[in-house]
């Protein structure tokens, strides 16, 4: 019986305190390191873009055809006017970008 304890011991408390995944900070995900700054909407690149919440791959070609055909986004309440960016997709930018 002891011989079967202490490994049993030994393996729940691996279980317990088991290795958690973390990444150095120079190693972080792509996707990470974009979202945890402000993506600027004038100059961003479709990738980045498409990383916003609410914003994949089309809406963000949209963004860059608009930019591209108007000039720069002066204001949050342009993007609108983009077709499938609605106040719902823009409130959720809100922080999370700049002009």
């Amino acid at each position: 019986m002891k011989k079967i304890f202490l490994p049993l011991v030994l393996t729940a408390a691996c279980l317990v305190s088991g290795p958690t995944l973390a990444f150095p900070n120079d190693k972080l995900p792509e996707v990470t390191k974009v979202m945890s700054q402000q993506i600027n909407l004038n100059t961003a690149t479709e990738k980045e873009l498409a990383t916003l919440p609410g914003i994949g791959k089309s809406k963000a070609k949209a963004i860059i055809e608009y930019r591209n055909e108007h000039g720069k986004i002066t204001s949050l309440k342009e993007l609108v006017q983009i077709k499938g960016v609605g106040k719902k997709v823009v409130s959720k930018l809100d922080g999370k970008v700049t002009l």
